[in-house]
């Protein structure tokens, strides 16, 4: 939310180029940050490993179609999630709205609203059970992608709100709950694949964009959206 709304203001105040050298090097300074005041672990000891025990790992999962299942939730929701933040922000900027875009950083603002839902929906989803938690979160999230075919401004932000309702986090908990083995090569893959998501459909977005504009992306969008409800239901068929 941060570099969101950082690189805009940066770009309003000074160049695109001044805005992502500078967001890029304060993340590399972050980064050397974290390494040097990141704690010695105290409760574990370092398991000895290789390539080849890693790529075991790895290919165990990639066989299991239940936990794939998931891990491609992790592509559709991130790409749905990239797609929308990213167009949204060529639409408020034309006509009739033409926005800033240090106006436009703001909008991510409704993020925090996800942090809370993220919450919420992972109670729910420890009383009810992740399938049909996650499915409801789903069924929000096409919502809050419709809603801001609506024309205002404000109406725009309330569909928003609701886009943001937590589906990562409980599709992430889902996979550390059923994973038996390797917790962190099952953990990884679905990073993998939700930033894969997010480059991929996020640049697939700008196709729709260019030829359909906003309604396009929303199609595209809620496409993607419907496509997570057979492998919610794959997965809650098959995983224990």
């Amino acid at each position: 939310m941060a570099g969101r709304i950082a690189i805009r203001l940066l770009t309003d105040w000074f160049s695109w180029r001044t805005a992502l050298f500078s967001i890029g090097a304060f993340s590399l300074l972050l980064s050397v940050i974290f390494a040097l005041i990141l704690p010695a672990p105290r409760h574990s000891a370092p398991k000895p490993s290789s390539g080849k025990t890693a790529l075991a790992a790895y290919v165990v999962h990639l066989r299991h179609k239940p936990l794939m299942s998931l891990i491609m939730l992790g592509f559709l929701f991130m790409g749905e999630f990239v797609t929308l933040y990213n167009y949204i922000s060529f639409l408020l900027s034309e006509p009739p709205y033409s926005l800033s875009l240090s106006v436009l950083g703001f909008l991510f603002m409704v993020y925090l609203f996800g942090s809370f839902s993220s919450v919420y929906m992972g109670k729910k989803a420890d009383l009810s059970g992740y399938a049909p938690t996650l499915s409801l979160s789903v069924t929000w999230t096409i919502l809050g992608a419709a809603i801001p075919l609506i024309p205002s401004v404000a109406i725009k932000l309330i569909g928003l709100s609701l886009f943001t309702f937590g589906c990562h986090s409980i599709a992430s908990t889902w996979i550390g709950k059923c994973t038996r083995l390797y917790k962190a090569q099952a953990a990884s893959l679905y990073l993998l694949f939700y930033y894969i998501g997010s480059s991929l459909a996020g640049t697939a977005g700008g196709y729709f964009w260019m030829h359909f504009h906003w309604l396009g992306v929303i199609a595209f969008i809620i496409a993607l959206l419907l496509l997570s409800y057979p492998l919610i239901g794959y997965a809650q068929k098959h995983l224990r």
